[in-house]
């Protein structure tokens, strides 16, 4: 879980959005574009806001837990 991670906070990254596993690319698009929706205009912290966008894929239809649940944060 840590290999490429662990570069990017040794470089000096806070935090470091990653995936556990193999993730659609539709579905990985749309998390990201609520979780930075989410940071940039409600200013929320960036686990309130990985928290909101899963929050909104679980109310999708369409989109299961395997489309969602990989996304991990790791830092502050």
């Amino acid at each position: 879980v840590m290999a490429m991670n662990r570069g990017f906070l040794y470089a000096g990254a806070k935090n470091v959005l990653f995936t556990l596993f193999k993730i659609y690319d539709k579905a990985s698009s749309e998390l990201t574009q609520h979780f930075f929706a989410d940071t940039l205009q409600n200013q929320n912290s960036y686990s309130q806001a990985l928290r909101n966008a899963k929050l909104k894929m679980i109310g999708q239809a369409n989109y299961t837990p395997k489309h969602w649940a990989g996304f991990v944060l790791i830092g502050q």
